[in-house]
């Protein structure tokens, strides 16, 4: 039977609670601190204990101190492997876990009123985009019927016309002015000025029509291809007959120029009688190719006024109409998206939190499970170190008592000591096995996944552009 450990030494705890780990016994040291040896040798001079003594002194200190450790550190074992079955079965807390599926399914439920909120609400903000496109697109594909088109609109020299324009804007009114200058009594500055007015005409104005005349005369109506023809052959000739004008203007500024005593504001009326005088007789070789080089410029300015659209007339309006649209309908469509995923996304979240929870309590789960059964497995394992620990303590001080005694040793010398075998029993260690926490952690995993379900479903709610067209489209969105 063990003694009672007085407070002479103090305990070195045998088990770390916190790391859930035995803690070796370090006998030299302890020996050391202890000063067992030198007890050991003082006791053995005074032939201590006697020959018949009994176990008492130092001795039976190291034996009750070696039977309480072990009891402290059973003791101590015992408590944390009763905590970790409480905290074991916390995790199992079956209202707990009820009350976490109950919020997976209230939060689903919401999930699904407020997705068909959103859906409802952006619905009724597609509608005008959807009703737009759809008209757009039954005007785009009638026009194609009725003019008998089955290709897409060429925008092959779209890019660049407008650019071509204005570059033989200002070429023209550079060489025109170059030419002018010399009979405009104000210089270079006076002839930009008026040969401004003259390009917009040439270029900017008649240019305009003469490319719009051209396109009207790739109409399917034959009616509307001989006005066109017509219309067109009228501006050519009016447009001649405007820069041949601009040619005896400037040989009336020359002639203004030679005789200082014509007047000035006589000008025009003496444009026009040069002009009716002989339609082609110009006075300088610059007036006449002032009045070429207007014409030309008309003519290739026609021509860029032409690429800037598709050939047949209305033909790229209506695919510009019809490209906008659209594109209004996809931006629409991508703001519904967008609100109907943000919403979706936040009450996945919510579940995905539960889910994370769930899957944290059950990895510490095993490990406190593993954590326990390695404990318990290796008690009996350590706690057996201790028998060796009162071996090796007795067998210290009994050989330094020996060697110093000059009577004989009493008998329990040789005699081993056990240790109380009360504190070599495993404590117990029952916990039940982990199914809550995966039914609910199943359970959260198939609210996700409806969820995700309910999410595509109101996502098809929403029609695509190609439905809310009606049919498929083969519009093209190469328009500049």
């Amino acid at each position: 039977m063990a003694k009672q450990l007085e407070t002479v030494w103090d305990n070195e705890p045998g088990f770390d609670p916190v790391k859930g780990e035995f803690k070796k016994l370090d006998l030299d040291r302890w020996l050391k601190e202890h000063k067992i040896v030198e007890h050991a040798k003082a006791d053995g001079k005074q032939n201590k204990p006697s020959t018949n003594g009994a176990l008492v002194g130092i001795p039976d200190k190291i034996i009750g101190w070696v039977n309480q450790r072990g009891s402290i550190c059973r003791q101590n074992v015992s408590k944390w492997l009763s905590d970790l079955e409480q905290n074991l079965a916390d995790m199992e807390d079956t209202e707990g876990l009820e009350l976490q599926k109950q919020m997976a399914e209230e939060i689903l439920e919401n999930a699904k009123l407020d997705l068909d909120g959103v859906v409802r609400s952006q619905r009724g903000h597609l509608t005008a985009p959807q009703e737009e496109v759809h008209d757009a697109k039954l005007d785009y594909d009638e026009f194609r019927r009725e003019s008998r088109l089955r290709r897409l609109p060429d925008y092959s020299g779209r890019k660049f016309a407008l650019s071509f324009i204005l570059f033989f804007f200002c070429l023209e009114l550079v060489l025109n002015a170059t030419s002018l200058m010399d009979a405009n009594p104000f210089g270079f500055i006076g002839a930009i000025v008026q040969m401004a007015l003259i390009c917009a005409v040439n270029i900017l104005i008649m240019g305009w029509c003469m490319g719009g005349l051209l396109r009207l005369i790739h109409h399917v109506s034959v009616l509307t291809k001989w006005v066109s023809m017509t219309l067109a052959s009228i501006a050519v000739v009016l447009v001649a007959s405007f820069n041949i004008v601009v040619g005896h203007f400037r040989d009336s500024m020359q002639a203004i120029l030679d005789d200082p005593s014509a007047d000035i504001f006589q000008v025009g009326s003496d444009t026009f009688i040069r002009f009716s005088e002989g339609v082609l007789t110009f006075d300088s070789f610059q007036s006449a190719l002032l009045a070429l080089l207007g014409f030309l410029f008309f003519c290739v300015s026609s021509w860029k006024w032409l690429d800037r659209d598709d050939r047949y007339p209305n033909y790229g309006s209506k695919h510009r109409l019809l490209i906008e649209k659209q594109r209004v309908y996809r931006n629409q469509l991508s703001i519904a998206e967008d609100e109907l995923k943000n919403k979706f996304v936040d009450y996945q979240k919510k579940l995905e939190d539960i889910r994370h929870k769930l899957n944290t309590k059950q990895t510490r789960w095993k490990e406190y499970y593993v954590l326990g059964t390695k404990v318990v497995t290796e008690f009996r394992t350590n706690l057996g170190q201790y028998q060796h620990h009162l071996n090796e303590l007795l067998g210290a001080y009994i050989s330094a008592n020996m060697d110093a005694r000059t009577e004989p040793e009493p008998s329990w010398f040789s005699e081993k000591v056990k240790i109380d075998q009360e504190i070599l029993v495993s404590p117990e260690f029952t916990v039940p096995e982990q199914t809550s926490l995966k039914s609910v952690a199943d359970l959260v995993d198939q609210k996700i996944k409806e969820l995700q379900r309910s999410f595509k479903e109101c996502r098809h709610r929403f029609l695509d552009l190609e439905q809310a067209m009606g049919n498929s489209s083969d519009v093209s969105e190469e328009a500049a």
